[in-house]
């Protein structure tokens, strides 16, 4: 993790941040993907979606061509 970089810097954005949205504390920054600081992330990322898309194109491709064997080709 990254520390701060002076003691008091850390007070310091926190008061700023409380007085310019005057008191209430933004929704926004809290999600389920974070633990404190610590991202935890989603089940889903970039890699899965290539994967997926990767693995189920050529499937339903050969899903497709078999189910239409004698109809439309073949």
């Amino acid at each position: 993790m990254k520390q701060a970089a002076a003691p008091g810097l850390s007070a310091y954005r926190q008061e700023a941040n409380r007085l310019a949205n005057n008191g209430k504390e933004r929704k926004d920054l809290y999600t389920d993907n974070w633990d404190g600081s610590e991202y935890k992330g989603s089940k889903f990322n970039i890699l899965t979606v290539l994967a997926l898309l990767s693995i189920l194109t050529p499937v339903l491709g050969l899903v497709f061509a078999y189910t239409t064997f004698g109809v439309l080709w073949g």
